[in-house]
């Protein structure tokens, strides 16, 4: 997609709000990528990270749409841990580790 020359500046603003939309989707999993279940898992965690930054393709409609089907259960997971332990990815870690365990 992308901004072309001669595009209004409609067009830009739009193609600005959608590139500001992939950034805020890249930094979430870029936050998301240090809790659980990626976190306790680093063979998981580097193909998450492999797909969210080399497997998207910014000229789609929806870069990561792939990528949040492929990886949906996960996400949540990772979603409900932040959410449960905001700022404090090291706990939710621990947590996640323990209930492994047993």
């Amino acid at each position: 997609m992308g901004y072309k020359l001669g595009s209004s500046p409609e067009e830009g603003e739009a193609e600005e709000a959608r590139l500001g939309e992939i950034r805020d989707i890249h930094k979430e999993l870029s936050l998301l990528v240090d809790y659980p279940p990626f976190s306790i898992n680093p063979k998981e965690q580097n193909n998450f990270v492999e797909d969210f930054t080399l497997g998207i393709d910014e000229d789609e409609d929806d870069p990561f749409a792939e990528v949040m089907q492929k990886w949906a259960e996960q996400i949540a997971e990772a979603r409900m841990y932040q959410k449960r332990y905001p700022s404090d990815s090291e706990a939710a870690t621990q947590a996640a580790a323990k209930i492994q365990s047993g």
